[in-house]
């Protein structure tokens, strides 16, 4: 089953700037490289960010937790430090509708 892998940011105002340019240009497309996702998005309202991440498997989704994350997320942790507060979710996708 297709997963989504959300991940919220509540950014410090005087550091948006920096992360929008870190997660555009650095963080998005090391995790997209690792292969363990199809896509991804990258939204936000103010100084709260959502990453959303399309999983094809939970395998995919496993792969990407026990090879990956712990290096990406320390290098976000380095960067930001208290500046930023993290949460993430997993999504089984229920039903996918593509556009027309």
């Amino acid at each position: 089953m297709p997963q989504i892998y959300e991940v919220t940011a509540i950014v410090a105002p005087a550091r948006t700037a920096e992360w929008e340019s870190y997660m555009s240009e650095t963080h998005i497309p090391e995790v997209l490289a690792t292969g363990c996702f199809a896509a991804a998005f990258f939204a936000k309202e103010e100084n709260r960010y959502t990453i959303a991440y399309h999983v094809n498997t939970p395998e995919d989704m496993q792969r990407y937790v026990a090879e990956y994350a712990e290096g990406l997320r320390a290098d976000v942790a380095n960067r930001f430090g208290d500046d930023i507060q993290l949460s993430r979710r997993t999504l089984d996708i229920v039903k996918l509708f593509p556009g027309g």
